[in-house]
């Protein structure tokens, strides 16, 4: 279903709802301001957001205080006006001011736009509206890429990554010419705030977001798929990514991260990327990556609706041993000497050393088909 957003300005809007109501039957949402104030700052806020902007004739600029007049209005038609050049948005002038009906200054005031009037010309308002959205190249994009967008909220991971991927969308279907080069770390950055929303709800450890605030890309991506974060020492015991996903994921950090000029990599992932570069040198890759964002986003909007409870998905975190650890050593059923998730390399060490605290001196992954699905390392010990 297609919905419009419009932006309505009126100091009257709360006695006239009527004309919420009736729009909202043809999927036009429209959001209230009293004051040009108030409804500009909303719209430069989130410019992408809006597909219209309805504007009373007489209205207040800054408070119920004022006398309502046409300077409001003009005043907001002067920042759509300069705001054009970032989104064009249709705005239309929606009075029920007999005086001004028939004012000819009013009416060459407003260059043209012409105007509608309250209780006579509703209908024709609301159609047009979605007429003159349609037209937009903002608008198309934000329809047919709504279960994404949709995202883009302060709901799930915040609007402030959005633009950047409707530019890219937008160059995508030709509507906007843009550097390729220029939009790989923006794909980091839009995975970076759907990591950040993952912590707040407890799906994300608290070890991949640093102290100081930076998110460990690599490790949050490991830790979402079910596997060890070996460098923060946690791991979660539900796999959340699925498995195409977790792959994708993983290929859009080591590609993006050659081509981010803001992340520090090895020189040979640059080189990875300048080579492919200089030979294939389309926007197409940044197109795939970009689906794959795409598909993220949808998958992290389905997944946290049904997993929210921040508790349950805590409880899913557990640590993982590390160098200078002392645990004690137990054996299983299959007579693997172990703790947590290690076992011991030297069976026979272990023999000695049931029930004894012992300290972990160094750690390996387990490649032994038969116990690596229960334990991740091999560890050598000392008392």
């Amino acid at each position: 279903m297609k919905t419009y957003n419009v932006l309505w300005i009126d100091d009257r809007c709360k006695t006239e709802s009527d004309f919420i109501t009736n729009a909202e039957l043809v999927d036009i949402i429209i959001t209230p301001f009293e004051t040009s104030e108030a409804g500009m700052k909303a719209f430069e806020k989130d410019l992408f957001h809006w597909d219209g902007i309805v504007l009373d004739a007489k209205c207040w600029i800054e408070s119920s205080d004022e006398t309502a007049d046409t300077d409001a209005m003009h005043k907001s038609i002067d920042k759509i006006t300069e705001l054009k050049y970032k989104r064009k948005v249709p705005y239309f002038i929606y009075t029920g001011q007999p005086d001004l009906q028939s004012d000819t200054q009013f009416e060459k005031s407003l260059r043209g736009q012409g105007f509608y009037v309250k209780g006579r010309d509703e209908e024709k308002l609301i159609k047009n509206i979605k007429t003159e959205a349609d037209k937009l190249p903002e608008t198309q994009i934000c329809h047919r890429y709504s279960a994404s967008l949709e995202v883009c909220t302060d709901k799930y991971i915040g609007n402030n990554c959005k633009n950047e991927l409707i530019d890219i969308l937008l160059n995508i279907h030709g509507h906007k010419e843009i550097n390729p080069n220029a939009y790989y770390t923006q794909l980091r950055i839009i995975l970076e705030y759907v990591f950040r929303a993952a912590n707040m709800i407890g799906l994300l450890h608290d070890a991949c977001i640093g102290r100081n605030g930076k998110v460990n890309l690599t490790e949050s991506s490991l830790f979402l798929a079910g596997e060890p974060a070996n460098l923060l020492h946690v791991k979660c015991l539900k796999t959340h990514f699925p498995k195409i996903l977790a792959d994708n994921i993983k290929n859009l950090l080591f590609v993006t991260g050659g081509a981010s000029h803001t992340t520090i990599v090895e020189d040979k992932d640059i080189i990875n990327f300048q080579s492919y570069n200089s030979v294939v040198n389309t926007p197409y890759l940044l197109y795939s990556l970009t689906y794959i964002i795409c598909d993220v986003l949808i998958w992290y909007k389905q997944y946290a609706d049904i997993n929210s409870d921040v508790s349950i998905n805590k409880s899913l975190w557990i640590s993982l041993p590390k160098v200078g650890d002392k645990l004690e050593i137990e054996t299983d059923a299959d007579g693997n000497f172990h703790c947590g998730d290690f076992c011991l390399v030297d069976k026979r060490q272990g023999a000695n050393l049931i029930g004894k605290n012992v300290t972990i001196t160094k750690l390996n992954n387990n490649t032994d088909r038969n116990t690596n699905a229960k334990y991740l390392y091999f560890a050598t010990v000392t008392l």
